[in-house]
């Protein structure tokens, strides 16, 4: 009997010191103060058994994260508080460790999640085929509400879609009080390339109820630079049509593109 209970208190110990805290619920998140945290939550994300248990969970950022995080989150569909903390990125053709989620930024790949007060620093590079799409917080959102995050890091790419906030985003959700500070420069070769200072793609499902337009009070001040395909100030390609999409948010970086270029958005 004392085998056991000693087992099962050593095990709990073990669940909560993945992270520097807390229990993943609303006013008690699991604390995020380094990178070492950041590993262990995509390391448990990564192991099948694991991926149910740390979804709809509540995380906060706890300070700056200058140690370079050189991992993407895999898969996220909770509740992210940055705090205004700064994340520093030194991400170089990365490719996920199980070949699922092949997208680019702090997150890979997030659905029905909530990501706030994010700061993103440091250097996003790709010039491989791994990632498809890639940005500053995160590469692939669905149904997702991104609010008060900003992009400081610089990304260079040869990837289709690209952006300082969101590669791709599509079926929901909102981009709001956000801002893309970083450089973005693409190289890609692929005539369907999409690139924007806040979202490189946007897809809106004519079956899905309209809520309102998808980025509202937001900022790309950042130099945008491209050879071929779809760019512009916020939007690289937005594939709706008759449906207001932007409310109250400009561009006022520079874009050089060789083909296709608007100073907000793209739609076909």
């Amino acid at each position: 009997m004392k085998k056991l209970l000693i087992f099962l208190l050593v095990a709990n110990m073990y669940v909560y010191s993945q992270f520097s805290g807390g229990k993943g619920t609303a006013g008690n998140e699991y604390l995020i103060g380094s990178k070492e945290d950041i590993y262990a939550l995509i390391d448990s994300i990564n192991a099948e058994t694991e991926t149910k248990k740390y979804s709809d969970k509540h995380y906060k950022v706890i300070k700056n994260i200058r140690d370079s995080v050189r991992k993407c989150i895999p898969f996220f569909s909770g509740n992210w508080n940055g705090q205004g903390y700064k994340v520093t990125l030194a991400l170089n053709n990365y490719k996920s460790e199980n070949n699922k989620y092949n997208h680019c930024g702090l997150f890979s790949y997030v659905q029905d999640a909530l990501l706030r007060n994010i700061v993103i620093d440091g250097y996003i590079k790709d010039d491989s085929s791994y990632s498809q799409f890639l940005g500053g917080v995160v590469g692939y959102a669905k149904t997702t509400y991104i609010y008060n995050c900003v992009n400081l890091a610089k990304i260079i790419a040869t990837n289709p879609c690209v952006a300082g906030i969101c590669g791709h985003f599509e079926f929901g959700g909102k981009i709001e009080n956000c801002i893309n500070l970083g450089k973005i420069e693409s190289y890609s070769v692929y005539g369907t390339t999409f690139i924007g200072g806040l979202v490189g793609h946007y897809i809106y499902s004519i079956f899905q109820d309209y809520k309102g337009p998808i980025i509202i009070k937001s900022i790309n001040a950042a130099f945008i630079k491209t050879k071929i395909g779809w760019s512009a100030g916020l939007i690289g390609l937005e594939e709706v049509k008759n449906v207001p999409t932007i409310f109250n948010s400009i561009s006022t970086g520079i874009i050089e593109c060789e083909e296709k270029i608007n100073g907000i958005s793209n739609t076909r």
